[in-house]
């Protein structure tokens, strides 16, 4: 009996001795897992943030992509005002040194839309042809090209 005694006794040993030694590899493999559920979480909420930061990118370039076609049409509207200022001061400068010259038709069928009282290039047109004479020069100020012209007078002033 004392054999099995011995006998059980060593196996007792031998199975704490084993029962320990599977705890810490079991304890080793949680703290393991621990770690890595802490890392996932990390990479997960890492990724949330680039994937927000991603989708407000691409909400900002959405607005810079709207923006820049407004101004766009904006652009295209101030070169064909542009062009049609331009066509207007041709056509004046023409008119002023005498010569005659048809006026373009996108002026007329402006002044045409324009005639509700504001009178614009037409009555311009109209107040230079009366005080013009055949050679451009203004009949009502000639008389004061004549007359020698006046000195200015300048004050000093005195600054703190």
């Amino acid at each position: 009996m004392e054999a099995r005694r011995d006998d059980f006794t060593y196996v007792e040993y031998f199975a704490r001795k084993q029962k320990k030694h599977l705890t810490q590899r079991i304890q080793n493999l949680d703290d393991k897992v621990l770690e890595q559920n802490e890392l996932s979480k990390t990479i997960k909420n890492d990724v949330a943030g680039v994937q927000y930061s991603l989708t407000e990118m691409d909400f900002t370039l959405s607005q810079l992509q709207s923006l820049v076609a407004g101004l766009d049409g904006k652009i295209c509207s101030l070169e064909e005002k542009q062009d049609f200022a331009n066509m207007g001061v041709a056509y004046l400068c023409n008119f002023v040194s005498g010569k005659k010259i048809e006026m373009p038709g996108a002026l007329q069928k402006q002044l045409k839309n324009s005639d509700n009282g504001r009178g614009g290039l037409k009555e311009i047109a109209d107040s230079l042809s009366a005080r013009l004479s055949t050679d451009g020069i203004v009949q009502d100020d000639i008389a004061k090209l004549e007359e020698p012209p006046k000195n200015l007078l300048r004050s000093v002033s005195t600054k703190c």
